[in-house]
């Protein structure tokens, strides 16, 4: 019985310690980067361009381009009227946790802007850090 408990003890501190992740000084900083959505670092700020694979929520969808998904998140606010296959460029700030790497997650975009085919710029207020 003690060693179950020492065990299921260390796990969960390690899958706390996963989660805590920080991210590095300055991450957010900047302007973003275009760059391919394999690419894109476990924190930053950063421009994808793709399109709409799958709609999730009124506030999330899926994204996707020749080299990868990631999940773009819009909240609190609902995302515009995106379609799938819509061609879409999303600038925003990503927060890879430990634990969600861990666990096999993809990687979250906290929209900044979406821009629409149209040129309509949709502004968000992305990741509060």
């Amino acid at each position: 019985m003690i060693i179950k408990t020492i065990a299921t003890t260390c796990v969960c501190l390690f899958l706390i310690g996963c989660a805590s992740t920080p991210a590095p000084e300055g991450a957010y900083d900047g302007p973003a980067t275009l760059m391919p959505i394999r690419k894109i670092p476990d924190h930053g700020r950063v421009m994808v361009q793709g399109q709409v694979d799958q709609i999730l929520t009124k506030d999330e969808f899926i994204f996707r381009d020749k080299s990868g998904s990631a999940e773009v998140i819009t909240n609190p606010e609902p995302s515009p009227e995106v379609y799938y296959a819509e061609h879409l460029t999303v600038i925003g700030a990503v927060n890879y946790s430990g634990f969600d790497k861990f666990i096999g997650e993809r990687k979250d975009i906290y929209a900044e802007e979406i821009i629409l085919p149209s040129g309509k710029i949709e502004t968000f207020k992305g990741l509060k850090h």
